[in-house]
């Protein structure tokens, strides 16, 4: 049965964190995002991805927040965040 996690990258676009792995279903992620309080204050930007796959930044992201453009689901880990990076006006707008 396929797992999942999350992917929780900074603001600026640079460092990430996972967590949440082998979780049952997409779903299962974003309930425990929903549920995390302030424990990734600097992580704060989520996303799903496969579990006990994610190696590099090669990893395609299977999910992304409401508030994102679509095109970033099924890009790599790293074109997000490279995204990320390069949009910081649209990362503090939707951040605020």
């Amino acid at each position: 049965m396929r797992k999942y996690q999350a992917i929780l990258i900074s603001t600026d676009g640079i460092d990430y964190v996972t967590d949440f792995h082998k979780s049952e279903s997409v779903q299962d992620v974003w309930d425990a995002i929903a549920n995390m309080g302030s424990k990734w204050f600097f992580y704060p930007i989520p996303f799903v991805i496969k579990a006990n796959a994610f190696h590099n930044t090669n990893e395609r992201i299977l999910d992304i927040p409401d508030n994102f453009p679509l095109e970033l689901k099924n890009k790599s880990v790293k074109t997000v965040m490279k995204w990320i990076a390069d949009n910081q006006d649209y990362i503090k707008a939707s951040m605020s």
